[in-house]
């Protein structure tokens, strides 16, 4: 048999299509789950809410994805950190994008907004997630998360 043949790529697609259509209902029955509205002060948003990498080749990275930090709040949004779950196979850049937020803890004035970026690069074949989560001063919701997955394999059998 030929190494570079997968035979189970079908089912393996099949489940990572699976993983997207349940990020994407999430996404839509709670709108709110990658944003925070509160009453007064700040208000932590993100775009996007997720992201899939799609099926790459292990080892070489994909082109960095945006993401972008708002504070749609009338009050100062001070980020309290920002963490990578899978820092193997993902790479979190502080220093991405039109305005990079610097480091893992920017303050984002009210109406201001703050970028950074993720490259995915699995160092083996597989299904690969990974989950950011933002913790701020956002009075409605202390914390956001925000899934990436990702697959890779040698040949797109």
């Amino acid at each position: 048999m030929n190494p570079m043949v997968r035979t189970n790529s079908f089912r393996g697609k099949a489940a990572l299509a699976a993983l997207i259509a349940v990020l994407v209902i999430w996404a839509y029955v709670w709108p709110g789950a990658a944003a925070s509205s509160g009453p007064a002060g700040s208000s932590l948003k993100i775009m996007p809410a997720f992201h899939n990498f799609g099926d790459v080749i292990p080892t070489l990275p994909t082109d960095p994805v945006l993401f972008t930090l708002s504070n749609s709040g009338n009050g100062e949004l001070n980020v309290h950190g920002i963490f990578l779950s899978d820092q193997e196979n993902f790479i979190l850049s502080m220093e991405g994008g039109p305005a990079p937020c610097g480091s893992t803890g920017p303050v984002i004035a009210p109406g201001g907004f703050c970028t950074f970026t993720v490259v995915y690069l699995p160092q083996q074949e597989g299904f690969f997630n990974a989950t950011l989560a933002i913790s701020s001063n956002d009075p409605a919701r202390a914390e956001l998360h925000i899934y990436l997955t990702g697959s890779a394999t040698i040949c797109g059998c």
